[in-house]
């Protein structure tokens, strides 16, 4: 059955034993695995341990990480097989073999200077790899900014010259990146129902402590064809949805002004409460 079920909780207990019931009932072929998405391997061993618990046993359950799981959909729904070309380590040398040529423009002057005195190369390599790394992480959470730099924008500022290595580092090089990938997923879901024959029947998000927007939005559409569960921590056991940092409320107090062109209109009205500083600050 289609659906997005969220489980929150202060404990994480609680939420082993609710995931428990919810393994509790069987897949509709015993052959099928259980998926149980974690973020390192230190979570698969004891959530693992939880179910074993609470059920006898915790047989025939994979513990995959996001992006890993999002690779087998993209290869169930369109038989592609990511390759590892944007992997950070794999990054690091084709930035480092591009930084020779790219010092010589003018965007890179800072980098220019960095590396004036670095006769082995080491600095270089030592660049490269934080480079990628950083890359790495634009492609989950800074999407559009990647796709910008595609399209020939720079943007400002140090940005102009990522932009522009980022652009090299393409160019010549037609391995589709997991941003390409995300928007097939989504067209492929939204344009047609998958065969329950080709998604897993069921999958669960486990003790992620955050997720970029970048994979919420593909599991949300993934919730249109299959069962997701997903247990989330909760930092306080009291409802704290109403409470507001006071930067956050003087925004929403703007904004209501602006669309009614009540300037009287204060915090008050709103019913904002500002509580707990430190939980208005998680938003």
């Amino acid at each position: 059955m289609a659906c997005l079920n969220i489980f929150i909780s202060n404990r994480m207990e609680v939420l082993a034993e609710q995931l428990a019931e919810t393994l509790r009932s069987p897949l509709s072929s015993p052959l099928q695995n259980e998926i149980v998405i974690v973020q390192n391997r230190s979570m698969e061993r004891w959530i693992s341990m939880q179910i074993a618990r609470r059920l006898g046993v915790c047989a025939n359950v994979r513990f995959p990480f996001p992006r890993a799981f999002l690779y087998e959909i993209l290869a169930k729904l369109t038989g592609a097989a990511p390759g590892d070309e944007y992997e950070p380590e794999i990054m690091t040398w084709r930035i480092m073999k591009i930084l020779p040529v790219a010092l010589f423009r003018p965007s890179f002057e800072s980098l220019r200077r960095y590396l004036a005195d670095d006769p082995a190369g080491l600095k270089r390599f030592q660049l490269a790899a934080c480079i990628a790394r950083v890359f790495d992480a634009y492609l989950i959470f800074r999407p559009e900014m990647v796709a910008a730099w595609e399209r020939g924008e720079n943007g400002t500022g140090e940005e102009a010259w990522q932009a522009e290595l980022w652009r090299m580092m393409r160019t010549g090089f037609d391995a589709d990146h997991i941003i390409t990938h995300r928007e097939i997923i989504l067209q492929r879901i939204r344009a047609v129902s998958p065969s329950p024959a080709i998604l897993p029947q069921r999958v669960s998000i486990f003790g992620i402590s955050t997720l970029p927007m970048f994979y919420l939005d593909l599991f949300h559409a993934l919730s249109q064809a299959m069962e997701v569960n997903c247990f989330f921590m909760n930092p306080c056991r009291e409802f704290w949805g109403d409470i507001r940092s006071e930067k956050e409320a003087g925004r929403m107090v703007q904004r209501v002004r602006e669309r009614t062109g009540r300037y009287g209109f204060s915090g008050e009205d709103l019913y904002l409460e500002e509580g707990n500083s430190l939980l208005a600050s998680l938003g």
